[in-house]
């Protein structure tokens, strides 16, 4: 029984985590961490061309992943009011790594305001890169 209530109380946590930031040309932008941080979408990314971006492909269930995952989430003061970083799935978004050439789970593309990829990181440079650009 007991496990049973850690298992809803993981749940219920889980899905309070999904905070929506507002709409942007109809979408709702998946915050997971800082107002900046946020699953990856096509629209999301989309809709907001002119800030500086950052893809990263990590994946759930990788420990490394989840160190990452954590820091960035706890580095809202550390990522610049006019950048973006969105969290790809590694295992399911095959499209983009196609697109993108993405052979590795660990790397992070920075896109200009532009739209070109400027540079590709290790994801655990990536909050050093972006501070520094």
């Amino acid at each position: 029984m007991k496990i049973f209530r850690i298992i809803i109380l993981v749940l219920v946590v889980g899905l309070a985590m999904k905070i929506s930031l507002g709409k942007t040309k109809g979408q709702t932008h998946s915050r997971i961490g800082p107002p900046n941080y946020l699953n990856f979408t096509h629209e999301s990314f989309d809709s907001l061309a002119g800030n500086t971006r950052a893809i990263c492909f990590m994946s759930d269930w990788n420990v490394y992943d989840e160190k990452v995952d954590l820091e960035i989430r706890s580095s809202d003061k550390r990522i610049p009011q006019d950048v973006v970083i969105f969290r790809a799935d590694f295992d399911t978004e095959y499209e983009l790594k196609k697109k993108y050439s993405i052979d590795i789970k660990h790397e992070c593309l920075i896109f200009d305001k532009q739209g070109s990829i400027t540079k590709r990181v290790n994801p655990e440079k990536i909050l050093s890169t972006l501070s520094l650009q």
